[in-house]
């Protein structure tokens, strides 16, 4: 009974049982109260016949104790299921059948007598049982005189002790036995239906059980996707297999998305380790030379003091970017975002880049859609993606070229480009452009330097404000960086 299916129909069973047993308590109830009722009513008129037999003249002329005791001893004799009791009106008891000594009370209530001759009882009723306190019998009652109702009543019970004892033995048996073979026939055909009923409901779960345990046992690599009645609604079992087969599929993208996390995580030490390490080894290198030529022209000592200060600069550049990319790529990363006109933050930002493009003489140019609309974004990390972009785009353009960055509105969106006419990307590298110390350095400038990261964390960036970045690009002609950013609705 270790199943779903053994447990529910073990429930079903004592159900069936407890039910079986309930229905043969209230069937004995019953056939007891219909027999007490047709007893009572077929004896309705019995002690008025024995009044008018026996006691017609008790009223005018009292009888004596042994004339009673002699009619009651010949009544028994014809009918021995019945006792007799001479009653007075407050209850009393006269006269009985019954030996003294089986007598337990001498008063008994006489409302139910009096209800009885007035034809207000509904049977089966009941009154006082002398022999027994406590307990009432069926029973039938006259006046002794109709018209002197001090005379008292004749109170005959109908179904003495004797009456008791035989009823029980025989009614018992008869009723047990009819009884059992009824509930017998009832508890196992609702067993067999209750069996079916239960197995045909537990398959789909069983099925369903089998799919987990199978998708488990696979080390939820292969899914077991179970069948659904439809698509939409169904009971509670088909919800459940839809419920299912949409966490397997989901846990299967959670898997996958685990593994690239790995493979990029141990790319990314690769990578970090790499980088760090040209550096470190440049900065110790000329470090060494320092400390141990003691004697070396001031002019050389200036120089390699400047090239490990720049090295240590290139250090703290890609550890402050991995940071950054870090914060930007954590789960619960927020931005204070604000209204904002592109167009004036990329006019600053320009501003900010033209000395660096004239002293490499290249033309820095922007176009900008008049009245623009507005987007919400942070101006700090929106400020910081156009300067990864614009460093991106003078990093890999040649003297004498050129970079247009342009601001407009296109299929609803302000779209900012910034396209350069540097040496292009291949084809197969432009997939690759915006993942982490991903760098394209021998199809643009052989020299360029930089970390890999600027693109990436651009990326993450307009992610963040619910935009897209893309590239196009040729080789030979130059490339162009393009973001699309939603505006504000209007009012």
């Amino acid at each position: 009974m270790k199943t779903l299916h053994g447990k529910l129909f073990l429930l079903v069973a004592l159900l069936v049982f407890a039910l079986g047993a309930l229905a043969l308590f209230l069937q004995a109830r019953s056939f007891r109260s219909y027999e007490l009722a047709m007893t009572q009513a077929l004896n309705e008129s019995l002690a008025r016949s024995l009044v008018d037999e026996y006691f017609s003249d008790f009223a005018s002329r009292p009888e004596t104790g042994r004339n009673i005791e002699a009619k009651f001893h010949r009544l028994m004799t014809v009918n021995p299921d019945i006792e007799l009791y001479l009653v007075t009106p407050n209850g009393r008891l006269t006269a009985y059948t019954a030996p003294p000594s089986e007598i337990r009370r001498q008063r008994i209530d006489v409302r139910p007598l009096v209800e009885f001759l007035s034809g207000r009882s509904a049977f089966p009723a009941f009154a006082d049982d002398p022999k027994s306190p406590g307990r009432q019998k069926i029973f039938s009652a006259a006046w002794l005189d109709p018209e002197r109702h001090e005379s008292g009543f004749l109170y005959v019970i109908l179904g003495g002790a004797e009456y008791d004892a035989v009823a029980h033995r025989f009614q018992g048996g008869f009723l047990l036995h009819g009884a059992l073979t009824v509930l017998g026939i009832g508890v196992v055909a609702a067993l067999i239906a209750a069996f079916f009923v239960l197995t045909t409901l537990t398959a789909r779960l069983r099925r369903l059980a089998r799919s987990m345990d199978a998708f488990r046992a696979s080390q939820f690599r292969e899914p077991v996707p179970v069948s659904v009645t439809a698509e939409s609604g169904g009971d509670e079992l088909d919800r459940l297999a839809r419920t299912y087969n949409g966490m397997v599929v989901h846990i299967q993208m959670q898997i996958e998305e685990i593994a690239r996390t790995n493979a990029a995580r141990r790319e990314l030490i690769a990578s970090v380790s790499h980088d760090l390490r040209t550096p470190l080894a440049s900065l110790r290198g000329y470090l060494e030379t320092l400390v141990m030529k003691e004697n070396l022209p001031a002019q050389d000592r200036r120089a390699y003091l400047e090239i490990a200060f720049r090295q240590s600069e290139t250090l703290n550049r890609l550890i402050e970017e991995l940071f950054e990319l870090a914060k930007l790529e954590e789960i619960e990363a927020r931005i204070a975002k604000e209204p904002l006109q592109l167009s004036e933050l990329v006019q600053d930002v320009l501003q900010k880049f033209r000395l660096v493009a004239q002293q490499k003489k290249i033309a820095l140019e922007g176009e900008f859609m008049p009245a623009a609309p507005l987007v919400q974004g942070d101006v700090a990390t929106l400020e910081r993606m156009l300067d990864n972009l614009l460093e991106n785009a003078i990093r890999h353009t040649d003297t004498g070229g050129r970079i247009i960055v342009s601001v407009a509105m296109q299929a609803g969106q302000v779209r900012l480009e910034v396209a350069d006419t540097g040496s292009g990307i291949p084809a197969e590298d432009l997939p690759h452009i915006f993942e982490r110390f991903y760098r394209v350095d021998r199809a643009r400038n052989a020299g360029a330097s930089g970390s890999g990261l600027g693109l990436a964390i651009a990326k993450r960036i307009v992610e963040l404000h619910g935009g897209t970045i893309s590239v196009r690009s040729e080789l030979g002609i130059g490339t162009c960086l393009i973001v699309d950013l939603p505006i504000i609705p209007p009012a």
